[in-house]
């Protein structure tokens, strides 16, 4: 919440936590553009529900332990804004620890549409696309998935014939994430 860009649209859609969380959202509710806290039928299905609740030209979501750099959004939006026929971009990757130490760096290879078709390296957090862009590929994720929602939507939004989607890979690091150990050991089952 400490970017420096003001046009933005801050929706928290919270799975019915039991923690501090809505202690958190409560005190928070002054900068959010506004929060849920419900139980879903999943991660797909709540970050459905939330992006119903926007209505920004630009999107793109975080999970609860995704943090961005300072300034992303500024240099998103001024990107977008510069380049108004790339419809997705996507960045670099710092990896940090519980105590949010760097512990590494993913640092992506030029974009190549045809490689996304076998290995999905972008990383989820440091995607943003146009509305339009989620409105062609159906405008929702696809509540059956567990893993990959994003991988999902980018290789519908590939086989689009009529809607040409244009991707940029910006090449400055600006998400950071922290390692999720829920999802690398629900990988492994």
């Amino acid at each position: 919440m400490e970017q420096e860009y003001p046009h933005f649209e801050y929706f928290v859609q919270d799975g019915g936590s039991t923690d501090n969380s809505l202690a958190i959202l409560r005190n928070c509710k002054g900068r959010l553009s506004g929060w849920t806290s419900e139980s879903d039928k999943g991660q797909a299905h709540a970050i459905n529900l939330a992006f119903q609740k926007t209505s920004g030209d630009l999107m793109a979501w975080l999970n609860s332990d995704d943090l961005l750099l300072p300034g992303t959004l500024l240099y998103v939006a001024d990107y977008f804004e510069r380049h108004p026929d790339v419809s997705v971009i996507y960045g670099n990757r710092i990896l940090i620890n519980e105590d949010g130490l760097e512990i590494g760096r993913w640092i992506l290879p030029d974009h190549d549409p045809e490689i996304l078709t076998w290995i999905d390296y972008i990383p989820q957090e440091t995607l943003f696309w146009r509305r339009s862009a989620w409105e062609a590929v159906g405008g929702a994720l696809d509540e059956s998935l567990h893993f990959a929602l994003d991988c999902d939507c980018r290789l519908r939004a590939r086989s689009l014939r009529d809607c040409p989607i244009s991707w940029e890979h910006f090449a400055y690091t600006r998400g950071r994430k922290r390692q999720n150990i829920w999802t690398l050991s629900a990988r492994a089952k």
